[in-house]
């Protein structure tokens, strides 16, 4: 039982980080101004920090029998609640005009894209693009907390060349996702009518014999 509950921490990690998340949304929308940024900022280190040691746990970690701490719902949540975070920021940003609306556009149709091929079983690794892609929106979103709730000229000086960085990023990361993952489901979806075939051909001669 102790070994059961010990596989499912990466898990209760990722359920856990709803609430550093909830605290930064309700901070952002409701208090703002220096303070309130400063807070914010708080809630997402806590809560990149929990992604961090979710990550290397499901990664790196086994249930001291050699099983793997990875699971089906830690596959499919943990993106999810990755997703929700950072197209949120984006969304807030933009209220707060700190970014240009068609940016986040943008990048929330990229998220769809992904979510959309993994919905229909193209589930492949993270590839370096994206992995790529998603530390540089989680950096580019911890400064621009931290500029706006301590006033680092600097930053709010070089934002919108920020923005076209992360912007691009995501620009590149998509087109080079998109046909890699529509190659890789119809081949998926051609392996699997084969084998289906298959079946079907060993079925009927089994049963002409």
């Amino acid at each position: 039982m102790a070994e059961k509950k010990f596989r499912w921490l990466p898990n209760q990690i990722t359920a856990l980080r709803i609430v550093p998340f909830s605290a930064l949304i309700v901070v952002l929308f409701l208090i703002g101004g220096s303070f309130g940024y400063g807070l914010a900022f708080v809630c997402y280190l806590i809560y990149s920090i929990l992604d961090k040691v979710d990550g290397m746990r499901a990664r790196n970690g086994s249930d001291g029998n050699g099983h793997s701490l990875k699971t089906k719902f830690g596959g499919a949540f943990d993106p999810f609640v990755d997703k929700l975070t950072i197209v949120s920021l984006y969304i807030l940003f933009t209220y707060e005009r700190w970014m240009k609306g068609w940016m986040v556009v943008l990048i929330f149709a990229r998220e769809l894209t992904v979510s959309f091929y993994r919905s229909i079983g193209c589930t492949g690794k993270a590839k370096l693009t994206g992995q790529g892609k998603t530390l540089i929106q989680m950096i580019h979103q911890h400064g621009l907390l931290l500029a706006h709730a301590i006033n680092w000229a600097w930053w709010l000086e070089y934002n919108e060349c920020f923005n076209w960085i992360v912007t691009g990023c995501v620009l590149y990361s998509w087109i080079i996702y998109t046909p890699r993952s529509t190659i890789r489901t119809i081949r998926e979806r051609i392996s699997k009518l084969d084998h289906e075939l298959e079946e079907e051909t060993d079925t009927d001669e089994d049963t002409s014999k």
